[in-house]
């Protein structure tokens, strides 16, 4: 039973996969492909860096729609805060901001308000961070901004340039197979020319009668 199991799920993962690679080489290889997927990365990290818990992916899906840009590029940026990271990013980004508006807190204050966060429903959670712990709000949103900004500043060239080099890899393997294609194609007809050759060298000479 364990056997058939396997043997019937590698089919399934092996069209999937497929379907993947097809799909992701596609959107990778169109005109302007590297600008598009290069924005979605910026708007990710930019995004991320951001204190909207459990609204991230909704805004990064509206804005990447609005900018024309990879959706599926901006989620590692989207993912970079997440419950394990939150705590370390949103204290960082609090000191960040608080030289500019707003309050600085210690890392325990941060913890003690994002666990009391986590008991709260979205509603109740959201006036909490924006009427009790404002200043400390405004701080993390303004760090936040900063540190996005220049993390997309930092990914957009860097994304443009993967693209580009992944895009020359891809045509070289193209030109390459072509080439051989019409090398095995060649070597086909000049075999069978040859083998026709012979057998018309072969054939008896007709005799006159």
């Amino acid at each position: 039973m364990l056997k058939f199991a396997a043997r019937s799920r590698k089919p399934w993962l092996r069209r999937m996969r497929g379907r993947i690679q097809t799909w992701w080489q596609r959107t990778m290889n169109q005109p302007g492909s590297a600008d598009r997927v290069a924005r979605g990365a910026a708007l990710g990290f930019f995004i991320g860096w951001l204190p909207l818990v459990g609204v991230q992916m909704g805004l990064s899906f509206g804005l990447c729609t609005i900018a024309r840009a990879s959706f599926i590029a901006s989620l590692p940026g989207v993912w970079l805060s997440n419950p394990v990271t939150m705590v370390p990013m949103y204290f960082f980004i609090n000191r960040v901001g608080a030289h500019v508006v707003g309050k600085a807190i210690t890392w325990q204050e941060m913890e003690n308000i994002w666990r009391h966060v986590s008991t709260l429903g979205i509603m109740d959670g959201t006036r909490y961070l924006f009427v009790e712990t404002a200043s400390v709000t405004a701080a993390m949103f303004v760090g936040g901004a900063i540190i996005g900004l220049i993390n997309a500043a930092i990914v957009y060239p860097i994304v443009v340039r993967l693209v580009h080099r992944y895009q020359q890899h891809w045509a070289a393997r193209r030109n390459h197979w072509r080439g051989r294609t019409r090398q095995a194609a060649a070597s086909s007809d000049a075999t069978q020319h040859a083998a026709e050759t012979k057998a018309d060298n072969n054939d008896p000479p007709n005799q006159v009668a």
